[in-house]
């Protein structure tokens, strides 16, 4: 789930970021209860090829607020 990046200020509004959560929430849900497996694979199959520039922006930037923890 380390694809499912985004923070905050990624979002123009609360709302937004609040159902982006949501939906990570129902995502890792429904794989730890093996709840529709196949559709949820997919659809994080089809997230990240729509958000793979953020994602790789995601993780540099993390790589960067971490690195004092090496």
């Amino acid at each position: 789930m380390t694809d499912y990046n985004k923070r905050e200020e990624d979002f123009e509004t609360l709302r937004a970021y609040n159902d982006y959560l949501e939906e990570v929430e129902t995502i890792i849900y429904n794989l730890a209860n093996e709840i529709d497996v196949e559709a949820t694979r997919r659809k994080v199959e089809q997230y990240k090829r729509e958000n793979k520039a953020q994602i790789q922006k995601g993780k540099a930037s993390s790589e960067g607020d971490t690195s004092f923890m090496r």
